[in-house]
């Protein structure tokens, strides 16, 4: 059963003290790589909001955005540093007279020293708000891992129908090499036989450069991997467990086993299906890298 790598998920939680938004986004990555957006208040729960995502996720890129609003007592106030406002405005009016120019300072300017105002939180109930966040964020991994179990079933379809593409290409190839060595004795009788101007061939020596020649250019080995190849990635996609590395490494010995059945043969119907496979492989490829 695949799992693609791209999912969604959002839940929204309110009650008399907060609003809160959880959201998470997965795109593909090599690895699992996990980054968390929320208020510095709920920092202490990092770690177990890390852990969980592990348990329910194993591989790629995962954004978790968490937004709250607090309400009522949890809301905190907010108080203005006064003195530290007053020396502000000092300060900048020392600038303006020290390098001698006009200043007509503002509370704008005053403002954007950042701790003339203090952010007075309301104290946090850290076992509250575990309590709320931690079942909110499984029903979101739960609403992820259902649409990536989705997507992962359309990938599934698509490449169980490459594979095939891919058997009929081995078939149609296993066709045309049959006679391959027939072929090749053929013409190169001709070929010697043209060049010799009628000189008598010998037979024995012929027949021993025909079977260097035909073992060089014989691609049974290769066909015999390749459709082992492609048992091997249809029976990878029915593991329980992550598999796209694996899928991802089968397509990349299938590509090495195409590349080797191109350099051997020169004859033009096999370079043709070569180059029709090896189109498939890479969009097998492709599929691939969005898989868990």
């Amino acid at each position: 059963m695949l799992n693609s790598m791209t999912g969604y998920g959002r839940q929204n939680y309110v009650d008399e003290n907060f609003n809160i938004d959880l959201e998470i986004k997965t795109v593909n990555s090599r690895y699992l790589d996990i980054s968390i957006r929320m208020p510095s208040m709920l920092n202490f729960l990092e770690d177990k909001l890390r852990k969980t995502i592990k348990e329910k996720i194993a591989r790629g890129r995962i954004e978790l955005s968490i937004r709250m609003q607090a309400k009522g007592k949890a809301k905190g106030f907010i108080e203005a540093d006064l003195e530290l406002a007053q020396q502000t405005k000092n300060v900048l009016l020392d600038i303006a007279n020290h390098i001698d120019i006009e200043a007509n300072i503002s509370l704008q300017d005053i403002l954007k020293n950042e701790d003339v105002f203090i952010f007075n939180h309301a104290e946090v109930d850290q076992e509250a708000l575990q309590a709320i966040l931690l079942p909110l964020l499984d029903e979101v991994l739960e609403q992820v891992n259902l649409m990536r179990k989705k997507e992962g079933q359309a990938l599934a379809n698509i490449l169980e129908d490459y594979i095939g593409v891919m058997e009929e290409k081995l078939e149609q190839l296993s066709l045309l090499s049959k006679d391959l060595a027939l072929e090749m004795k053929d013409k190169l009788t001709q070929s010697i036989s043209k060049l010799l101007n009628q000189v008598p061939i010998n037979e024995d020596r012929l027949a021993n450069e025909i079977v260097f020649y035909a073992d060089r250019a014989d691609i049974q080995e290769e066909l015999i991997r390749l459709k082992s190849h492609n048992q091997q990635f249809l029976d990878s996609m029915a593991n329980k467990k992550p598999v796209g590395k694996t899928l991802d490494f089968i397509s990349q010995e299938m590509l090495r086993e195409a590349n080797t059945i191109g350099s051997k043969s020169n004859k033009e119907e096999i370079t043709k299906l070569v180059i029709e496979m090896k189109t498939t492989i890479e969009k097998i490829k492709e599929q691939v890298q969005n898989i868990q």
